[in-house]
């Protein structure tokens, strides 16, 4: 699994260049002790085997040799499994199944994780036709978020600002842009190669997949969500957004 992690940690790049940046600018560390983040919630006191990566990710690794599983304590808030897609609450203690070489990753309410596309190869400057840099992909971008009612937003470090907002607990298609209704997807697959298109997750209702048009700004709307991308810098860009739709916490 190590190259696999290397290539998730590589498309994660964007995502961690913004928390860089934070900690340059604002002094705030990229890995965050769960108290840092939730003060609030006293249980956290007693965590030392689990953190923030930022303030869109929380991670619980398995640090016992040959384990399927451990007990998590999430702090209060909301929770999406990276890898399944299960919604979870916080201010409690799970036990978490896991299969070896599989780390607990969990996607945070309120979250926006910009990535690069998973072809990527390499992060260095490279001129070479069959390796996948940023040069080749940077036109497109994968966004993990979850939102329950509110608005989230992040700058990444080229001042590209992503924006979810939702004001709705019930999210009703048409998505538009514009004046025009997006189409549906067929699938999955059809959505990377679509010029704005969207489908909801038959096994996930309330998961939404979304690719924009290529575009240098872009407003998408739909009954009880809005979802937007401004790009200072005037590059165009396609952004698949693949959005967690949580309900709003008690």
């Amino acid at each position: 699994r190590f190259a696999d992690y290397a290539s998730i940690h590589t498309q994660l790049a964007p995502y961690l260049h913004m928390m860089a940046r934070e900690a340059v600018d604002m002094g705030l560390p990229i890995i965050r002790h769960p108290l840092f983040v939730a003060p609030e919630d006293e249980a956290v006191m007693g965590v030392d085997d689990a953190y923030f990566l930022g303030d869109s990710l929380y991670v619980a690794p398995v640090i016992e040799r040959g384990a399927t599983g451990r007990s998590i304590y999430l702090p209060n808030g909301s929770y999406v499994d990276w890898h399944t897609g299960l919604h979870l609450t916080g201010a409690q203690t799970i036990d978490f199944a896991c299969p070896v070489g599989e780390i607990p990753v969990f996607l945070v309410d309120g979250g926006i994780v910009p990535m690069y596309d998973d072809t990527i190869e390499t992060l260095s400057r490279e001129g070479t036709e069959s390796v996948v840099g940023p040069a080749d992909v940077g036109h497109l971008l994968d966004v993990r978020a979850a939102r329950s009612i509110g608005q989230s937003s992040t700058t990444m470090t080229d001042g590209t600002l992503l924006t979810i907002a939702r004001s709705d607990a019930d999210v009703l298609g048409p998505l538009y842009h514009g004046d025009e209704i997006l189409p549906l997807a067929e699938s999955l697959e059809a959505l990377r190669d679509c010029n704005g298109c969207y489908l909801w997750d038959e096994s996930l209702p309330s998961r939404l997949y979304v690719t924009t048009p290529l575009a240098e700004n872009i407003v998408l709307t739909a009954e009880g969500l809005t979802l937007s991308v401004t790009n200072p810098a005037g590059q165009p860009r396609q952004v698949r957004w693949n959005i967690d739709l949580l309900d709003t916490p008690q």
